[in-house]
C-alpha cells in the first residue's frame, strides 16, 4: 500500500483540528471558569452595594484582574486556532507526503519529515480529519482534501483503523 497526498490545510480545516485536540476539556473548563467568574463577580458586587466606600478604588479595580485570567478557556482556543498564521505553521502553505506501511513522511517548503509508525503514540479521527500524535500536544494533521481520491482517504483510515485498533486505545 502506498497512498500520496498533497495540498493544503486550510484554516477551518486546522480549527477543526485544533478543537478535536482540545475536545471536552475545553467545555469543562469554560463550566468550571465561568461558574467562578460567576461567583467571584457577585462577591465584589455584593461587596461593593453593602459596604460603598469602605474599599479603596485601586483595591476594587485589582479584584476584576482575576476576571480577566478566568476567561482563559474563551480566548486561549481562539490564540491557538490563530496560530495558522504563524509561519512556524507548515499546514498553511502546501505540504505533500507518501503513506505507507512503514510509514509516513510530510514534505513542505520548510521541512522534509519521515515518520514511522512506532513513533505515533496516539490517533484521533473524524470524518474528514486525522490527527497522527508523536506526543501528548504535537501532531500532525491529515485532512480529506489533501487526498487525491475518496477510495485513497477511506484506504488510509482503513489502514489506521487496522493498524491503531490493536495498539493505540
Amino acid at each position: 500500500m502506498q497512498i500520496n497526498y498533497q495540498g493544503q490545510v486550510y484554516k477551518p480545516d486546522f480549527a477543526k483540528a485544533i478543537k478535536l485536540h482540545n475536545g471536552r476539556i475545553v467545555l469543562v473548563q469554560k463550566i468550571i471558569f465561568g461558574l467562578f467568574m460567576f461567583l467571584f463577580t457577585i462577591s465584589i458586587l455584593i461587596g461593593i452595594i453593602y459596604s460603598p466606600g469602605s474599599l479603596p478604588l485601586p483595591y476594587v479595580i485589582a479584584m476584576f484582574i482575576p476576571l480577566v485570567f478566568l476567561t482563559l478557556p474563551w480566548w486561549n482556543e481562539y490564540m491557538q486556532i490563530n496560530m495558522y498564521q504563524s509561519s512556524a505553521n507548515i499546514y498553511k502553505e502546501e505540504i505533500s507526503g507518501i503513506i505507507d506501511e512503514k510509514g509516513f513522511t510530510i514534505n513542505s517548503v520548510k521541512m522534509k519529515v519521515n515518520y514511522l509508525w512506532d513513533a505515533i503514540i496516539k490517533i484521533q479521527k473524524t470524518d474528514d480529519i486525522v490527527l497522527l500524535y508523536q506526543s501528548k500536544n504535537c501532531f500532525n494533521i491529515l485532512t480529506r482534501s489533501l487526498f487525491a481520491s475518496e477510495e485513497e482517504w477511506s484506504q488510509l483510515v482503513a489502514f489506521l483503523d487496522d493498524r491503531f485498533s490493536k495498539t493505540i486505545k
